[in-house]
C-alpha cells in the first residue's frame, strides 16, 4: 500500500539529477568562458569640464589554450576602446586591460553603452559589460538659438539658461563677464537655481543640475530691421565657452492684418474694395498722420475709428498685371513709413 524505500530513493535520485541539470544550464562557468571579467558594469566620472570618461576594463583569458579576440564590439559612436585587440591572440591565463572611453553629449549628465567580447573559440554565452559615464562641469545652454522679436521703440530682451551638472562637493562654474562677448546685449539680471532632475533618479550616483538664468537686454531701441549676433559666454574656470547664435527682429508697431493685398482678376473699370484692420503690437501706441497711394489703380483712407484702412481698387483699362502701394506715415517722424503692396490682374476677356 505505501511507497517502498527503494522506490523513494530512486525518485529522490531522479529529482537531484534534474535539479543539477537545471543548475548547469542557468549560466556558463567562468572556466568555460574563453575570456572572463570580474565586472559586468563600469561607472565613472569625467575630469572637471570634460565630456569624456575613461574607464579601465580588465579581463583574463582561460587556461585551456590560446584565445583570439575577434572583436570588442560597441554599437554606439559615443564609445571607443584602446588598445585595439581585434585579431589579437592571447596566451592561456594572460591578464589584459582595455581602456573604454565614453563621450557624454553636451547638455546631458550621463551616457550609457555596452561592450561585448567576440572570441575564437566562441563564448558559450554573451560577455557584455555595461558602461555608464557621468560628465561634470561641462556648460551647456538653452535655447540653442536665441530669437528675439520686439516692436520698434522698445528695448530688445531675451532669456538664456546656462547649465551644467556636478556633485555636491564640486566647485561652481562662474561667468567671466569681462571675457563674455555679447554684442549689443548686456546682462540685466542673473539668477542661480539648483535642482535634482527627476530623469536621473534611477542612477546610482546622480549629479545635480545647476542653472544660471540670464536676462539679456539691449540698452537702446533699435531701428526696424533684422540683426544677427553671436553671443559668447566665457567662464572663470577655463571650460569651453557657450556660443549662442542670435537673431533680433525689430518690427513695425502697427501691422495690417494682410501684409499684401491681391485682388485677383478684374475686368477693366471694375472695382474691388476691402477693409484692412490695423493691429497695434504690444504696448506701443502710434497714430497715422497721412495715407498716400502710389499708382493710379488704388485709393485708400482710414475708417472713422482709425482702426482700419479702406482700400479701393479700380481696374485699369489695359490688360495685364498691375502693382500699386498704399503708404502710411506717422506722427512720430522717427517711425518709418509703412508700405502695403496692392496688386491684381486685368483680364479683358468677358466670360
Amino acid at each position: 500500500m505505501g511507497t517502498s524505500r527503494s522506490a523513494l530513493q530512486a525518485s529522490m535520485g531522479l529529482l537531484l539529477i534534474v535539479l543539477a541539470g537545471c543548475s548547469r544550464t542557468s549560466g556558463a562557468s567562468k572556466l568555460d568562458m574563453p575570456v572572463s571579467t570580474e565586472t559586468r558594469a563600469l561607472e565613472g566620472t569625467s575630469a572637471w569640464g570634460s565630456s569624456n570618461v575613461k574607464l579601465p576594463l580588465p579581463f583574463t583569458a582561460w587556461d585551456r589554450g590560446p584565445v583570439k579576440i575577434v572583436q570588442i564590439t560597441h554599437g554606439c559612436a559615443c564609445l571607443s576602446v584602446d588598445p585595439i585587440f581585434d585579431g589579437k591572440e592571447l596566451s592561456p591565463g594572460s591578464a589584459q586591460t582595455v581602456n573604454v572611453s565614453i563621450s557624454v553629449p553636451v547638455g546631458y549628465a550621463q551616457k550609457k553603452a555596452v561592450v561585448e567580447f567576440i572570441t575564437d573559440p566562441p563564448m558559450p554565452e554573451p560577455l557584455v559589460v555595461s558602461i555608464c559615464g557621468t560628465a561634470i562641469g561641462v556648460p551647456s545652454f538653452w535655447p540653442q538659438f536665441l530669437h528675439v522679436e520686439t516692436p520698434w521703440g522698445q528695448k530688445p530682451q531675451g532669456i538664456v539658461d546656462l547649465f551644467y551638472y556636478c556633485f555636491a562637493n564640486d566647485p561652481e562654474l562662474t561667468l567671466n563677464k569681462d571675457a563674455c562677448q555679447l554684442g549689443p546685449f548686456v546682462i540685466a539680471e542673473q539668477n542661480l537655481r539648483s535642482e535634482q532632475p527627476p530623469d536621473l533618479s534611477g542612477y546610482s550616483k546622480a549629479p545635480r543640475k545647476e542653472h544660471i538664468n540670464l536676462k539679456l537686454e539691449i540698452k537702446e531701441p533699435l531701428a526696424i530691421g533684422t540683426y544677427r549676433h553671436e553671443l559668447r559666454f566665457a567662464w572663470d574656470q577655463g571650460v569651453p565657452e557657450c556660443v549662442i547664435p542670435t537673431i533680433v527682429r525689430v518690427h513695425h508697431p502697427l501691422r495690417p492684418v494682410a501684409e499684401v493685398l491681391d485682388c485677383g482678376k478684374l475686368l477693366p473699370g471694375k472695382t474691388w474694395t476691402m477693409d484692412v484692420p490695423l493691429v497695434p503690437k504690444d504696448e506701443v501706441k502710434v497714430h497715422v498722420k497721412t495715407v498716400k497711394c502710389e499708382g493710379g489703380a488704388v485709393a485708400a483712407h482710414l475708417t472713422e475709428d482709425g482702426h482700419s484702412l479702406t482700400v479701393k481698387v479700380t481696374a485699369p483699362a489695359k490688360a495685364g498685371r498691375f502693382e500699386n502701394s498704399v503708404i502710411l506715415s506717422f506722427d512720430d517722424p522717427a517711425l518709418p513709413e509703412l508700405r502695403l503692396p496692392v496688386s491684381g490682374t486685368v483680364d479683358d476677356e468677358k466670360p
